[in-house]
C-alpha cells in the first residue's frame, strides 16, 4: 500500500496498531547517495572500522528517500503469516513555520539507478510524508521557547554617531513616541503606528522626515528603540509599518504561550513518519497525540472510547511488544535510520554495535541467514536471487493481507516497500529451513513464470481484482473496529515489567513445540537459533565479513 501525505494520518494509528502486534516488521530504505570506497581502495578488503566511516559520512551527507514497510502477523494455530507490506516515500520539505530548514543532498549514480526502476521525484515531492528527527524536533522546541518569550534587552541602539540621516530617523520615532504618551489614557489611541497613516495630519506634521513605509533596517531601529528606551512598551512589525503598545505583563504572558503551545502542536503534527520509527525501537510515544486515534472511534459502529484510553494503551502495548527487526544486507540501512531519526551516529563502530542494539535488541540480516556459510568466495546473495532460489519451498504458509496485494500482480524491484516484502518471505523461510538442515535451493531455471512463490493465472488475477474491489471497505472498516476493542481491552497489567507476548517466547510443550521444528512456524525468539543466527550482519568486502551487534 502507498502511504501518503493525503492518507497517513489515517494510517497511522492502524500501522502503529499492527507493530504492537507483530512477531516481527522487515523493512527496506532508498537513499539519495550511498557509501562508495575510494578508488585506491577498491580492489582491497576493508576493516570495518575503515567501512563504517564511509557509511557514517553518507548517512550524514545523503537522505532517505522511502521506508519500505511489512509488518507480520503469526497465527500459530494453523501456522500462517501474514504480511502487510507499506511503501512511504519522504517529503524533504520541512513546514516553514517551523523556522528549521533542511539541506538535502543527491548522488548522481543513485537517482540515475533509482529513475531507471521507475522511481519519481514528483511523487516524493508533492506526495511524501513529512516528519521531524529527534535533532530537528529539539531545535524546532528551543525556537518556539525563544520566539515568544524573548527576555533579552538591548542596551543601546545600534547606530553609527555620523550617521545623521537615521539619527534624525529616530529622533523623530522619539517625538511621535513621546507626543503619544503624552495624551490623556482616555484619549489616547491603543495603538500608535510609525510611521503614521497618511490620514493623521498631526503625526505627519510633527514628524514630516519619517517615510511612508518602513523598510527591514528601519523596523529593526524602531525595534531597538523601544527596548532599550521604552521598557513599558511593546512593539510588532506590519507590512508597511511598526506598530506599538503598552505592554499588559499578563495578557502577553498568556497570549504568548498560547503561540507557543499552537507551535508545540505544529510540531508535534510534523513529527510525522518518526512515530513509526519510535514504535519499532521502543522511543518515547508519551507525544504521540491523543487525537491520532481519532479514525479508529469515529468508524460506524465501533464503541464509543475516550482517545486517551486508545493512545495510552497502543503505548503500553508497543512498549511490551518489541518485534524482530528484519532487513536485507541492512548494515547501511541501520546507519541510515538512526541517522536519519534518531541522532548523531557515534565515531566507532564499536559504539555503532553497541548503540543500535541498545535501540533494536533483536535484528536479523536476511544476507546474512543466506550466506552463513559463505566460503572465501562471496556468493550472489541479492534479495531477487534469494527468492528465486526459495520459490519452491511451501514452508510456512506466507498470505499477503488482501488490502495490499499490490505486489502480487507486478514486482518492483527497488521501491522500498516491494523490497521489504522479500526480505520478509526470505527471513521465514530461510529460518524455518536452516533449523531442518541444509536449504536445498530451486533451480531458478524452473522460476521464469513465478513471482515471490506465489504463482498466479490470468483469470485467477482477475477474480482476486474484483474480489478486492467490492470487499475493501468492509474488511477495512471491520478490521478497525476490531482493533480498537482489542486497545481498549488490552489489560493494565499489574507488573510494570515488560513481558514478552507468547507467540515468540520459547515454547517446551504444546502445538508450537511441535510446529517450530516441522519448519511450519520461525524459531521463537529465545531459542538457541537466534543465537547462532540473530544480531549479526553481513558485511562483505570487510576483512571480519560480519558485524555483530552487541
Amino acid at each position: 500500500m502507498e502511504v501518503t501525505a493525503g492518507n497517513f494520518a489515517a494510517l497511522l494509528p492502524w500501522i502503529l496498531y499492527q507493530i504492537s502486534c507483530s512477531k516481527f516488521v522487515a523493512i527496506d530504505l532508498e537513499f539519495s547517495g550511498i557509501a562508495i570506497a575510494p578508488s585506491s581502495q577498491a580492489q582491497k578488503d576493508q576493516s570495518l572500522q575503515e567501512r563504517y566511516t564511509e557509511v557514517k559520512a553518507a548517512a550524514e551527507r545523503y537522505q532517505i528517500l522511502q521506508i519500505g514497510l511489512t509488518i507480520c502477523q503469526e497465527d500459530s494455530a494453523t501456522g500462517t503469516y501474514k504480511m502487510t507490506p507499506y511503501n512511504i516515500n519522504l517529503s524533504p520539505f520541512v513546514d516553514r513555520a517551523l523556522d528549521v530548514n533542511r539541506d538535502w543532498t543527491f548522488m548522481s549514480w543513485s537517482m540515475e539507478f533509482l529513475m531507471n526502476h521507475q522511481f519519481s521525484m514528483e511523487v516524493l515531492c508533492k506526495y511524501g510524508v513529512r516528519y521531524l528527527s529527534r535533532d530537528e524536533e529539539a531545535q524546532c522546541l528551543i525556537i518556539a521557547s525563544q520566539r515568544y518569550n524573548r527576555t533579552s534587552a538591548i542596551s543601546a541602539v545600534d547606530v553609527k554617531v555620523a550617521d545623521k540621516e537615521t539619527i534624525d530617523f529616530l529622533q523623530a520615532a522619539r517625538r511621535m513616541i513621546n507626543w503619544w504618551l503624552a495624551q490623556s489614557v482616555t484619549k489616547r489611541s491603543e495603538y500608535l503606528n510609525i510611521p503614521p497613516h497618511s490620514n493623521h495630519k498631526v503625526l505627519k506634521a510633527l514628524c514630516p522626515v519619517l517615510p511612508e513605509t518602513l523598510n527591514n533596517l528601519e523596523k529593526r531601529l524602531v525595534h531597538q528603540l523601544i527596548t532599550a528606551e521604552y521598557p513599558k512598551l511593546k512593539s510588532r512589525s506590519r507590512p508597511m509599518f511598526v506598530q506599538i503598545e503598552v505592554a499588559d505583563p499578563v495578557k502577553d504572558k498568556d497570549m504568548n504561550e498560547g503561540k507557543t503551545n499552537s507551535l508545540k502542536t505544529l510540531i508535534r503534527g510534523h513529527v510525522g513518519c518518526r512515530w513509526i520509527v519510535e514504535a519499532l525501537i521502543g522511543g518515547d510515544l508519551s507525544e504521540l497525540p491523543d487525537k491520532t486515534f481519532s479514525s479508529f472511534i469515529r468508524q460506524e459502529g465501533t464503541p464509543q472510547f475516550a482517545e486517551a484510553d486508545l493512545a495510552n494503551n497502543l503505548r503500553k502495548h508497543l512498549q511490551e511488544n518489541r518485534p524482530i527487526l528484519v532487513g536485507h544486507n541492512c548494515f547501511m540501512d541501520l546507519a541510515f535510520l538512526y541517522s536519519g531519526f534518531i541522532g548523531q551516529l557515534p565515531d566507532t563502530v564499536e559504539e555503532f554495535q553497541t548503540t543500535i542494539h541498545s535501540v533494536l535488541p533483536k535484528v536479523v540480516d536476511t544476507k546474512y541467514l543466506a550466506t552463513h556459510d559463505a566460503g572465501s568466495i562471496n556468493p550472489t546473495s541479492s534479495l531477487e536471487e534469494i527468492n528465486r532460489k526459495l520459490v519452491k519451498i511451501s514452508a510456512p504458509k506466507i498470505e499477503i493481507d488482501s488490502m495490499h496485494q499490490k505486489y502480487i500482480f507486478r514486482s518492483s524491484a527497488h521501491e522500498a516497500g516491494y523490497d521489504s516484502m522479500l526480505a520478509a518471505i526470505a527471513f521465514m523461510k530461510l529460518s524455518v529451513q536452516l533449523q531442518k538442515g541444509p536449504i536445498q535451493y530451486s533451480s531458478p531455471g524452473d522460476l521464469e513464470s513465478m513471482k515471490i512463490g506465489v504463482a498466479r493465472e490470468k483469470p485467477q488475477i482477475q477474480q482476486m481484482e474484483q474480489r478486492m474491489a467490492e470487499d475493501l471497505m468492509m474488511q477495512e472498516k471491520e478490521a478497525l473496529q476490531e482493533a480498537t476493542i482489542d486497545l481498549i481491552e488490552f489489560s493494565d497489567s499489574e507488573s510494570t515489567k515488560p513481558v514478552q507476548p507468547a507467540a515468540l517466547t520459547e515454547a517446551k510443550t504444546g502445538e508450537i513445540a511441535q510446529k517450530v521444528p516441522a519448519g511450519e512456524l520461525v524459531p521463537r525468539v529465545d531459542s538457541e537459533f537466534w543465537r547462532t543466527y540473530g544480531n549479526k550482519l553481513r558485511v562483505f568486502g570487510t576483512i571480519e565479513r560480519v558485524m555483530h551487534l552487541k
